[in-house]
């Protein structure tokens, strides 16, 4: 067969794959409820944002909300203004919340997948954005709401614009990348951004007074995008005092180096110094798998500078530029304690063209084995989403509220805990109760409101408060929660 003919085929049929994982992947994205703590929080936070009415709903679009009175300084705005914007149009569902996620995680594909067409060939390129959809963490992580997602749009944007020097606008995309990803995720974004960049320019220029000025023009583009930034920080610090103070040195520091942190939402996420190693293997899976074949194999070819590409050598300045964006994420948090999976997404565009470099020349697999790997965790998650996320949800989600069990004119009260999913199922009407009481039981049913009260079951006192009451009737016993009426009886 004519070798244009094959590779034409080849890269058509990894295209195509790919976008059948990602539109399955659409299809299922409402098929389970919001995850507390983490996507119950950002839906709450993109919910304030365009709420508005009697129930002091913020509206605020300049710093995100968790309730009117409590401002998040946890994370920039960028992915809750996506998703504010998507709730406007499609309603205040699951859909609407995780479709930013999809969105920007699509969007980096597409441009990892362009933005490189002048470096490496199609079937590359092809293999690259099928392994990409098919990793473990980009495949769950794109129907999610996390904000990680935003942040790999942004790093995607800014390091695939190395590739383009050859074009005008290279370091406008390059500074608008940093911009976003300084809106996305934060001071993090310039540890990552500005070391690759230099990587690249050190190896890109031979000559020395040539080098020297590229890193000046590099440097111009990175001030560009940082101070594109400073209008957001400056605003947030006027609209909510202290937001500085918190945000640099909170966020940014204590975070990261003290174990057990403690911030304004909660404790950090403790694990052991290097424990993001492990994350990473995870997330790459099940391509990891064949990194130990194919290492081993490597030994046995040539160096790996020597790579070629239809027949064409890689230069080495382009595998030390991937390394460098696909290792920097996981050395910068291998001495930190205080790290989570999804930090690794904005790695993967990179594993994904050194994975697939990697089969091209050491492991020689066939398209229709690339395919059938590329297969496992879209199936997976697909069971998964139909059959095992539910069941969690039951345990750590509040979706039963859109079930039709609450009427518009009940009173749901959550009685010492309120979830942030239950915040938003409810559009912001349920309310907290601390140290219930006979009497404030007594005082509320004597109101023209008729109440509902949800207990977990392992606040037993309280559980047994409400069953002895008369006028309340137990109207649902999930795994989490109890929940309590008034009597019709006692209803106006």
């Amino acid at each position: 067969m004519n070798t244009n003919l094959q590779t034409k085929r080849d890269s058509y049929l990894f295209l195509a794959v790919a976008i059948l994982f990602l539109l399955v992947r659409l299809l299922v994205i409402s098929s389970y409820p919001l995850i507390d703590p983490s996507e119950g929080r950002y839906a709450e936070i993109s919910r304030e944002m365009v709420a508005t009415g009697d129930d002091g709903a913020t509206g605020d679009w300049i710093v995100p909300h968790l309730d009117p009175d409590l401002p998040f300084w946890g994370k920039p705005p960028l992915y809750f203004w996506l998703a504010a914007l998507c709730i406007k149009v499609f309603g205040l569902n699951e859909f609407s919340v995780r479709l930013p996620s999809f969105l920007f995680l699509c969007s980096s594909l597409l441009i990892m997948y362009f933005g490189a067409a002048g470096v490496f060939g199609s079937v590359i390129r092809a293999r690259a954005a099928l392994i990409l959809t098919s990793t473990g963490l980009f495949y769950v992580l794109s129907g999610l709401t996390l904000v990680d997602s935003a942040f790999c749009f942004a790093v995607t944007v800014a390091l695939t614009s190395l590739f383009l020097q050859r074009y005008w606008c290279w370091g406008i995309l390059f500074a608008f990348g940093i911009t976003l990803s300084l809106l996305a995720k934060g001071f993090l974004a310039i540890l990552i951004l500005v070391p690759a960049a230099c990587c690249w320019e050190f190896f890109a220029q031979a000559h020395t007074r040539v080098k020297t000025y590229s890193l000046l023009k590099l440097f111009a583009y990175i001030a560009l995008g940082i101070a594109a930034s400073v209008p957001w920080h400056i605003l947030a610090e006027f609209h909510t005092p202290g937001f500085l103070s918190y945000y640099i040195i909170g966020e940014h520091f204590r975070r990261f180096t003290e174990p057990g942190w403690v911030s304004m939402y909660g404790s950090a996420h403790i694990e052991p110094y290097g424990f993001i190693w492990l994350f990473l293997g995870l997330s790459l899976l099940p391509w990891a798998l064949l990194f130990p074949s194919g290492i081993i194999r490597s030994w046995q070819k040539k160096k790996l500078s020597n790579l070629n590409l239809n027949c064409e050598p890689i230069p080495l300045q382009i595998i030390a530029f991937l390394l460098v964006w696909a290792l920097l994420i996981p050395i910068i948090f291998t001495f930190s304690s205080g790290t989570m999976i999804p930090y690794l997404l904005p790695s993967l565009p990179a594993w994904s063209i050194l994975l697939s470099l990697f089969i091209e020349r050491y492991l020689d697999l066939s398209p229709k084995k690339v395919v059938y790997l590329s297969s496992v965790v879209p199936a997976g998650f697909v069971l998964a989403a139909l059959f095992i996320l539910p069941l969690v949800g039951a345990r750590r989600s509040e979706a039963w509220i859109k079930s039709g069990l609450v009427a518009e004119d009940d009173r749901l009260t959550y009685i010492e805990r309120l979830p942030y999913s239950a915040q938003f199922y409810s559009d912001g009407e349920a309310t907290n109760l601390k140290g219930l009481t006979t009497n404030i039981i007594e005082e509320r049913l004597d109101d023209l409101v008729s109440d509902i009260y949800v207990v977990e079951k392992k606040n037993t006192k309280d559980v047994t408060l409400l069953e002895n009451n008369p006028s309340l009737k137990k109207i649902l016993d999930n795994p989490k929660n109890i929940v309590f009426k008034e009597s019709p009886k006692n209803a106006p």
